[in-house]
């Protein structure tokens, strides 16, 4: 399997994984519609605190929940990974695809900061979710990287761009632990 199919694989999975958390995380939101109050799957100890963060309006930034523009871009990123599988995509679709996947790696960081630092809870999901665009981003960056100048490719040739992934999961990961542990 070349280089490329592989990324469209992870692609295809992260995607998947980030569907299922999202449709899940949609699902809790609809129970605590009908049943505020609810007892939620996804409430874990006063730090995953889903009921919480889906109750804040930060939830609904745009009128309606998170969730769903998740679901629409975890489907946009499974159904392009999975095209890519099939065979070669246009450099203004994988471009227009890393676009999109840095407008959700950018809401999804407001978002933990909101979550974090306003709302001090986590969403059980936002652990799937969060990664798995993370992920998305890091791999379309790697598969727009003949597009990119020389020097970044130079930087991503020598794992520039890995590391920046893995300082940006750490920040999460270290900020929640600090913040809400």
């Amino acid at each position: 399997m070349n280089q490329n199919r592989k990324l469209y694989a992870l692609g295809a999975f992260f995607s998947a994984a980030g569907l299922v958390g999202s449709f899940w995380q949609l699902l809790d939101k609809l129970t605590l519609l009908k049943h505020p109050g609810a007892n939620l799957s996804c409430n874990l100890n006063s730090v995953f605190d889903c009921g919480r963060v889906l109750t804040s309006h930060q939830y609904e930034v745009f009128g309606f929940p998170n969730a769903i523009i998740a679901l629409v871009m975890f489907t946009f990123f499974l159904t392009f990974s999975l095209a890519g599988l099939g065979g070669r995509l246009t450099k203004q679709f994988t471009l227009s695809a890393l676009g999109l996947a840095l407008f959700m790696l950018g809401f999804i960081n407001w978002f933990v900061f909101e979550s974090i630092f306003r709302i001090h809870a986590m969403c059980l999901f936002c652990t799937v979710v969060g990664p798995s665009i993370l992920i998305i981003t890091a791999l379309l960056l790697r598969l727009n990287q003949p597009y990119m100048s020389k020097w970044v490719q130079k930087a991503m040739s020598r794992g520039a761009d890995i590391f920046v992934w893995i300082l940006m999961l750490v920040f999460w990961v270290s900020m929640t632990a600090i913040k809400l542990g």
